[in-house]
């Protein structure tokens, strides 16, 4: 049966948008692998700023700056006029997004029949426009959500009763099934008092182009000039661009590695983080390498992963880790959030390298951070084997469980 499927979520940069981060990563993965399975795939974000087709067919839906201004102007002035409430209802910020995703979506959905809607993130406002077209009598297809973490919004953390853990909330029951992606994600949903029976757990399959024989990673020559300039030293990998500081805790690691002299000597780090880690990196003086990246496409993430000896992450809290995935099906060991991976070790199998627990001492945190790395450096780790075991979280072995989800 060929399903309609109407994708919403950021874009990635290989379809067509800015996406680059894990979940623009995850929708790319998935609508390729659901066209290759003959489902028919759109996809719209309220940030993409074209429309095109993608050489695999996927259709693409965004609107330019300008249509985008009319769009919510006539939004405002409709749901004026329509619901009475509207205004009572929504903060000023997610008035103007709701006003946009009402006249957009309307027309998305009088042009095409889809049977599914499928949305990333339960932090979506969607879920507020789709209620108010369901008002103006739109039937609306079956609703399914992908939670990528959404406990990690700043907005909700420790506070279980405001409009944004109220808009979780709706999602979560007026969904026909929600998709979660691990049994930390799991614990979350119940103690936030989410949890129900439409849950169902699907892991995150990772999109990881290796080259073919005989092809070469294209590492840029910053990269290069800067493994060249470090030679017979390993190289640590920070991949945390989004929170580097407050989440990622790019800090730590930084002066975890500062505080030990054996890693001062034998180390150099390459850290993809945002404006508040590269200003906390040159605010600071460090005995060892370090070089600082923004944003950077996937071709050249997957080039550091294949140059790197191992992935540093030392997050407070991940939903999954897709850069922990990523780093695996490279055949490289990670340090990172205790939960996911020790969900990993138990899912593979085998070592693929250490946990890591804040304590709230930064310095007992720098100082065991330090020596996890030094253990991790000391161990030989089979590529190969990592790289098996990594294979089952790949799309081509994933894919089914979600055109069976559409499927019930």
């Amino acid at each position: 049966m060929q399903n309609r499927i109407l994708i919403i979520g950021p874009i990635s940069d290989t379809l067509g948008g800015t996406g680059v981060a894990g979940v623009a990563r995850h929708i790319e993965g998935l609508a390729q692998n659901l066209q290759t399975e003959g489902q028919k795939i759109t996809i719209w974000y309220h940030k993409q700023n074209k429309s095109l087709h993608t050489d695999e067919g996927i259709k693409i839906i965004g609107d330019t700056y300008l249509q985008k201004g009319i769009k919510i102007i006539k939004g405002i002035v409709y749901l004026l006029y329509k619901q009475n409430n509207f205004i009572k209802e929504y903060p000023i910020a997610r008035k103007l997004t709701i006003a946009y995703q009402y006249i957009a979506l309307q027309k998305v959905l009088k042009k095409n029949d889809f049977t599914i809607i499928h949305i990333h993130s339960l932090n979506s406002y969607i879920g507020n426009t789709l209620q108010l077209l369901k008002r103006e009598g739109f039937k609306l297809p079956k609703i399914i959500y992908t939670d990528h973490g959404f406990w990690q919004n700043p907005h909700l953390r420790n506070c279980k009763n405001n409009v944004y853990y109220k808009n979780i909330k709706y999602n979560t029951e007026s969904a026909d099934a929600v998709i979660y992606i691990s049994e930390y994600a799991k614990q979350q949903l119940v103690e936030y008092c989410f949890w129900n029976k439409r849950f169902k757990k699907i892991p995150n399959p990772v999109l990881t182009k290796n080259p073919k024989n005989g092809e070469e990673y294209n590492t840029p020559q910053n990269i290069k000039t800067f493994l060249d300039d470090n030679p017979n030293k390993k190289m640590i990998f920070f991949n945390g661009y989004t929170e580097s500081i407050e989440r990622k805790k790019l800090d730590i690691l930084l002066t975890a590695i500062e505080s030990n002299s054996d890693l001062q000597k034998n180390v150099i780090l390459i850290a993809i983080c945002n404006n508040k880690g590269t200003n906390y990196i040159k605010k600071n003086h460090w005995s060892f390498p370090i070089l600082a990246l923004e944003k950077q496409p996937f071709n050249v993430i997957r080039a550091i992963y294949n140059e790197c000896y191992c992935l540093v992450n030392p997050s407070l809290s991940e939903s999954f880790g897709l850069v922990y995935i990523e780093a695996l099906q490279h055949g490289k060991p990670i340090i990172g959030f205790k939960r996911v991976i020790n969900e990993f070790k138990t899912n593979f199998g085998m070592d693929i390298g250490y946990g890591f627990t804040h304590s709230g001492d930064v310095q007992k945190d720098k100082e065991k951070l330090a020596s996890l790395i030094v253990k991790l450096l000391s161990n030989n780790y089979s590529s190969q084997s990592i790289i098996s075991k990594a294979r089952n979280l790949s799309w081509d072995r994933q894919i089914f469980n979600f055109l069976e989800l559409y499927k019930s």
